[in-house]
């Protein structure tokens, strides 16, 4: 039996909801409506765009990346405070986790709780990755890839044979 597995994009039905996803799917829980959204209501064609994507500090998304010189990790944290995220490294893995109390906000109470775990790539050492977050609330962790280093290895002779005979 073969079993196909699709984007969750690709298994919306064609209609407006496959032009304007629904929210869950972008992470945004709890912030009220965009103008896309509204867009999206409306049924006038006249008044109808395409949504744009939204870029990853709007998103809540994660971005990896990995390149000859360096391995790195962005992520959108902007509802926690540094005080509420914790980052290290367990074992072959990079672990994040964020969580605050329940606080109210416009629509009433929340709260918010993430674990996010990246596997480190071979060639990055864990004792050199780094995290810095910035103002807009994108938590970056960085490391350096060790480079192959190419030396020459001096040959000595030794006075006594390696193989000796019985």
């Amino acid at each position: 039996m073969d079993i196909v597995i699709q984007h969750p994009w690709l298994r919306r039905s064609m209609g407006l909801s496959s032009l304007f996803p629904p929210r869950l799917f972008d992470q945004r829980f709890g912030e009220g409506l965009l103008e896309s959204d509204l867009f999206s209501a409306t049924l006038c064609p006249y008044y109808m765009r395409f949504p744009s994507m939204p870029s990853m500090a709007d998103s809540g998304l994660s971005e990896m990346k990995l390149d000859k010189d360096n391995f790195s990790v962005l992520l959108d944290v902007k509802h926690f405070s540094p005080e509420e995220i914790h980052v290290k490294v367990v074992g072959d893995y990079i672990e994040v986790h964020a969580k605050h109390e329940e606080r109210p906000d416009e629509h009433g109470y929340i709260s918010r709780e993430f674990h996010r775990r990246y596997t480190i790539p071979k060639g990055v050492d864990p004792a050199a990755i780094t995290s810095a977050l910035s103002p807009d609330g994108v938590l970056s962790i960085t490391g350096p890839t060790k480079t192959a280093v190419e030396r020459n290895i001096p040959i000595t002779r030794q006075e006594k044979p390696a193989v000796t005979g019985k």
